[in-house]
């Protein structure tokens, strides 16, 4: 067996043998559920003690500081945002090229929030230390069978209200150190957000799979390659 047969051969093995997996996870908890319900040491930002109405300044929070571009507001509860149906929650709208940006003061290994009146146009930006990946939730719309159970506003004060929209708790899960989140951007059109959330580490995933980013070479890749070198070695002494 020649050299690029032998590599051929071990190249084949590895693709048979190492199934590509999950860098970063994204999941959509049960129809209904409105926070996080990771195991792990939560903490938790509700925008309760926020001042209604539009900002233009940064703001710090515990676990890191939400960077404004545009005009992002804060609204009180209504049908179309707001966790358990009151105190208050982000909104990002489309005008002024509204984005905001979350930067984590250190990486973390999950990061959840509350999503409600889903928009086809709502955009993420996440940034890990392996790259930047963008995401709308109209992945949301492709990957479950059946919306219906999310569709309508779920909170006592506006049960069953926006019968056509969906309403859902989302998580993002690393599935490895390098998959930590260092930065979320929250963008596009009319972007309503509550309850986020985060553990700095990883997490076991709950919730029904949406969407996962996968890791470019599988982990095994380097140390199946350290153990053929020996054998590679040996052939081109021999051959």
């Amino acid at each position: 067996m020649t050299n690029k047969m032998t590599l051929a051969f071990l190249f084949s093995a590895l693709m048979l043998t190492s199934p590509a997996k999950a860098g970063l996870l994204f999941t959509i908890d049960k129809p209904g559920v409105q926070s996080s319900q990771v195991a792990g040491t939560q903490i938790v930002e509700t925008f309760d003690d926020w001042s209604r109405g539009t900002f233009r300044t940064n703001q710090k929070t515990s676990f890191g500081e939400y960077v404004v571009q545009g005009t992002p507001k804060v609204l009180s509860a209504r049908l179309w945002g707001g966790a358990g149906g009151t105190g208050n929650y982000l909104f990002i709208s489309p005008k002024n090229s509204t984005k905001v940006t979350l930067n984590f003061d250190s990486p973390v290994g999950y990061f959840g929030f509350w999503w409600s009146a889903g928009d086809r146009g709502n955009l993420l930006q996440v940034n890990t230390s392996i790259g930047m990946f963008d995401f709308t939730t109209k992945s949301i719309f492709n990957s479950l069978e059946d919306l219906t159970p999310y569709k309508g506003n779920p909170t006592d004060n506006f049960k069953g209200k926006n019968p056509k929209q969906p309403y859902g708790y989302i998580n993002l899960f690393a599935q490895s150190d390098d998959y930590k989140i260092k930065s979320i951007m929250f963008h596009g059109s009319n972007f309503e957000t509550d309850n986020h959330t985060i553990v700095y580490e990883r997490q076991q995933p709950t919730g029904t799979t949406i969407e996962s980013v996968a890791v470019s070479e599988p982990e095994s890749l380097g140390l199946f390659a350290l153990a053929a070198l020996p054998f590679l070695y040996m052939r081109r002494r021999i051959g």
